[in-house]
């Protein structure tokens, strides 16, 4: 089963996406359409020929400085991967699938993340 990976309608990249055994039983990849809450916008889009997609809400790039921490009916919320991000900590198979530029996409948010986060720590430490 092919997969397409599309950043805000732009392709980024495909790859072969194979069954995989969850808990003992064969299950196939499903396509995956990220939602921000914030602005409504489908911001990336990953389906796959013939198979349904699952919406996920995910705020976008967009979003950062309200989507860090937030609140939600659980009380305050943190991301461990940069807001805007299509990584999955706990999804080994989907992070393997991701195509190249998807995964320059994810190392240039990440640098970003962390030098925002880095300035931001220094300056509420200067006196």
């Amino acid at each position: 089963m092919r997969q397409f990976f599309f950043h805000r309608g732009q392709l980024l990249g495909d790859a072969v996406r194979q069954v995989s055994w969850v808990g003992g039983t064969p299950t196939p990849p499903v396509g995956t359409a990220l939602f921000c809450p914030l602005c409504s916008e489908v911001w990336f889009l990953a389906p796959i020929e013939g198979e349904a997609t699952r919406v996920e809400c995910r705020p976008c790039e967009r979003h950062d400085a309200g989507a860090r921490l937030g609140k939600s009916s659980l009380g305050a919320v943190s991301r461990l991967e940069p807001v805007g991000s299509v990584w999955r900590s706990w999804d080994s198979e989907w992070n393997e699938a991701l195509p190249r530029e998807v995964l320059k996409r994810e190392l240039l948010l990440t640098i970003n993340h962390y030098e925002r986060s880095y300035h931001e720590s220094e300056s509420v430490f200067k006196t």
